[in-house]
């Protein structure tokens, strides 16, 4: 079915400057909270693998949007805290304000490798929308810790996220 004219389209959620911008956000210290610096410094630290995915990204963007014409409607964020199950529907996804125009693969990141197959995911769009997340993370992350916080739990989550999403593990 043709998608409906009013699902915006997806766009890239980072910029060619967004490493720099970066780099220069962390080159003085950060006093708007006790995890700043903390936090400043571990993205100080990852400026160099940051602009190498930005710049993947960018790129596979690219390929993505030379497919539009494959393009479908997608959630954006099907995980199961966004799945309800009904008495009359069974599973139904929730939460639709990321609803986009996407290649399929936007909604396929988080499945299992096996589905990938199952799909015929492609690779190179399986990895776009990782690295969507990721960079999308790492730019939240900064504007949390730059912004005034006074170390909660949810601040200290948020922390340990920052350094999953720049390392892959937790500290």
């Amino acid at each position: 079915a043709v998608p409906p004219e009013e699902i915006r389209p997806w766009t890239p959620k980072v910029d060619a400057s967004f490493a720099h911008e970066l780099r220069t956000r962390t080159a003085e210290p950060w006093t708007s909270g006790p995890l700043a610096e903390e936090a400043r410094l571990t993205l100080a630290a990852h400026i160099e693998p940051i602009q190498r995915w930005t710049e993947r990204y960018l790129g596979l963007a690219e390929t993505a949007r030379a497919r539009r014409d494959a393009w479908v409607p997608t959630h954006g964020e099907p995980h199961n805290d966004n799945q309800v199950v009904t008495v009359d529907g069974g599973v139904q996804l929730v939460d639709w304000e990321s609803l986009a125009l996407a290649p399929p693969e936007r909604d396929y990141a988080d499945l299992p490798a096996s589905a990938h197959e199952l799909l015929h995911a492609d690779p190179a769009m399986l990895e776009l929308f990782t690295l969507d997340w990721r960079l999308s993370e790492v730019a939240e992350y900064a504007r949390w810790f730059a912004a005034a916080h006074i170390g909660t739990e949810d601040d200290h989550t948020a922390l340990e996220g920052l350094y999953e999403e720049l390392t892959g593990e937790a500290r």
